[in-house]
C-alpha cells in the first residue's frame, strides 16, 4: 500500500469520527509493517495536514468546480484535497509529480473522477506561485513556515474588511471561533495562533527528577547527537525536528515522560510535597500524575482516577517505565462518584473545548460546535465540585484545561468562590498558544479552616 492510499482510508475513519486523528494514525501506522519510514513520515504529514487545512483546500477547490462541493463524493473531494495540499503546502514535492501521482490514485480507486480531479489540479498550478509575501491578503496563502505563498488570483476573502472569514477559509479555523478569537485576543494573537496552529506543536520532554537532571541527560542528547534547547520550566526540554521517542536515549529507563511545557506548569502549580495523599481525577495519560509522583519523591499516595478503566492503562504503563510506585489507579463508578477523601491535595484536569491544542488535535476544527461550550461548562463545574469535596480543610485544589476560552477558565475559576464560599482562589494562570508551546489554563485554590 503506498502512503497516499493509506491517508485516503485514514481520512475515510476520520470523517467517521471513529477516534481522534493521532489515535487513527498511530494504528494506521503500526499496522503498515512494509512501509518504509520515508513513507510514513510522508502519510503523516499529508494526513494531519489536509484535516488542518480542509476548510482552505477546499476554498482553492471551490472555484474550478463546476458542482457545489457537498455533492462530490466524499472520496473523490478527498483525491482533489491532497493534490491541492501536495501543490500549494509541500513545497518539496514539484506540482507535477504531485498532479501525476494523485491521477493515478484516482485512477485505482475511482476512474470516473479522472477528469474532473486532473483539471482542476491543473489549475492549481496555474493558481499558486513560488513568491513569498509577509503580509495577509485576498491572494496570499499562509504557510506553516510562518510566510504567505502568492496566489495568481484574488482567491480568500479580504482580510481588512472581512478579518474572520479570512481565519475561515486561509487558516481553516471554524467561522464562529474566528469571530469568537477575534473580538476575544484582537487579530495580530489570531493571525499568531493561525500560523502555530498550522504544524504539529515542537516534543517537550519532562526529564525524570528522580531519576537524572535537565543538564545530564542534555548532555546524552547532545552525545547522540540529537538537537534540543532548554525550556524554561526546569524540568523541560524542548526537541528540534522529529524523533522516534522510543529510540531517544533513556527511554526504557524512565529517564523522561512526554509532556507540554504548559502541562508541566499545571503540576507545579499544584506543588505536592512527599507522604501527602493527592487526588488526581481525570488522570488519563498520565503525564501530569506522574509529575506528581515526581515531585512528591515517590513517597506518599497519588490515586489516579478515570470515568474509563481502559484509559488508565496508559497510566500504569508510565508510571512503571518511570518507576513510580506511588500511584494507584481507580476506575470512577458508574454514577460517577469519585474514591472518597479527604486528600491532602486535587489536581482537576478536566475534559474541555481543547481550544488550546488546536495544532495536535486538528479534527476539533471540524468536530467542535458552540453549542457544546455550555454543556463542557457544566460537567467541568461539577467535576470541580466533588474533587473539592474531598480536600481536607488547608488543602490545595489545582483546575486545569487545555482550552483558552474565558467560560472554561478563567471566568468558572473565579465563580467558583461563589458556589463553595470556604475555598479562595490563590493564583491562575493562562498560556495563549503559539511560541514556545501550547495553550491552557490552571487556577490554584486553597480550602479555608
Amino acid at each position: 500500500m503506498t502512503p497516499r492510499h493509506l491517508v485516503l482510508q485514514m481520512l475515510a475513519r476520520s470523517r467517521k469520527k471513529e477516534s481522534f486523528s493521532g489515535a487513527i494514525l498511530d494504528d494506521a501506522l503500526t499496522q503498515a509493517v512494509g512501509m518504509s519510514p520515508v513513507d510514513k513520515r510522508l502519510a503523516t504529514h499529508l494526513f494531519l495536514g489536509m484535516i488542518r487545512r480542509e476548510a482552505t483546500l477546499d476554498a482553492m477547490m471551490k472555484p474550478f468546480s463546476h458542482r457545489p462541493l457537498i455533492e462530490i463524493q466524499s472520496e473523490v473531494r478527498d483525491l482533489v484535497r491532497m493534490g491541492i495540499y501536495q501543490i500549494a503546502c509541500m513545497t518539496q514535492i514539484p506540482p507535477h509529480a504531485a498532479v501525476y501521482e494523485t491521477v493515478e490514485i484516482a485512477r485505482a480507486v475511482n476512474p470516473r473522477s479522472l477528469g474532473f480531479v486532473n483539471g482542476v489540479l491543473r489549475r492549481i498550478t496555474e493558481l499558486v506561485t513560488d513568491r513569498k509575501v509577509y503580509a495577509p491578503s485576498e491572494d496570499a496563502l499562509p504557510m506553516d513556515d510562518g510566510h504567505y505563498r502568492q496566489l495568481s488570483r484574488n482567491l480568500f476573502p479580504d482580510p481588512r474588511r472581512m478579518p474572520a472569514e479570512y481565519l475561515a477559509e486561509a487558516f481553516g479555523w471554524p467561522f464562529w471561533l474566528s469571530r469568537r478569537r477575534i473580538a476575544q485576543l484582537g487579530w495580530d494573537s489570531c493571525l499568531r495562533q493561525g500560523f502555530w496552529f498550522l504544524t504539529h506543536p515542537p516534543l517537550y520532554l519532562r526529564v525524570n527528577r528522580l531519576k537524572t537532571t535537565r543538564e545530564a541527560y542534555m548532555e546524552m542528547l547532545t552525545a547522540a547527537n540529537i538537537a534540543h534547547e532548554p525550556a524554561t520550566h526546569p524540568q523541560a526540554i524542548r526537541m528540534i525536528g522529529g524523533h522516534n521517542i522510543r529510540a531517544l536515549p533513556g527511554y526504557a529507563e524512565g529517564l523522561f515522560a512526554v509532556q507540554d511545557e504548559s502541562s508541566i506548569r499545571v503540576g507545579s502549580a499544584l506543588s505536592p510535597k512527599p507522604g501527602m495523599r493527592v487526588l488526581d481525577l481525570c488522570a488519563a495519560p498520565g503525564g501530569k500524575t506522574t509529575h506528581l509522583a515526581e515531585l512528591m519523591d515517590n513517597q506518599g499516595e497519588i490515586i489516579a482516577c478515570d470515568i474509563e478503566a481502559d484509559r488508565l492503562k496508559s497510566v500504569s504503563s508510565l508510571a512503571e517505565r518511570l518507576g513510580l510506585a506511588c500511584i494507584q489507579t481507580q476506575a470512577i463508578a458508574k454514577d460517577g462518584t469519585p474514591p472518597d477523601g479527604p486528600f491532602d491535595m486535587a489536581l482537576v484536569d478536566v475534559p474541555c473545548s481543547n481550544t488550546g491544542v488546536m495544532g495536535r488535535r486538528p479534527e476539533l476544527r471540524n468536530r467542535l460546535k458552540p453549542n457544546e461550550l455550555p454543556h463542557l461548562v457544566q460537567l467541568q463545574t461539577r467535576l470541580l465540585e466533588q474533587a473539592a469535596d474531598r480536600v481536607k480543610p488547608g488543602g490545595v485544589l489545582v483546575y486545569s484545561t487545555c482550552s483558552i476560552e474565558p467560560e472554561e477558565d478563567g471566568l468558572l475559576a473565579r465563580a467558583f468562590p461563589k458556589l463553595r464560599p470556604e475555598w479562595v482562589i490563590e493564583a491562575d494562570e493562562l498560556t495563549l498558544p503559539g511560541r514556545p508551546s501550547d495553550g491552557g489554563y490552571w487556577a490554584r485554590f486553597r480550602r479555608q479552616g
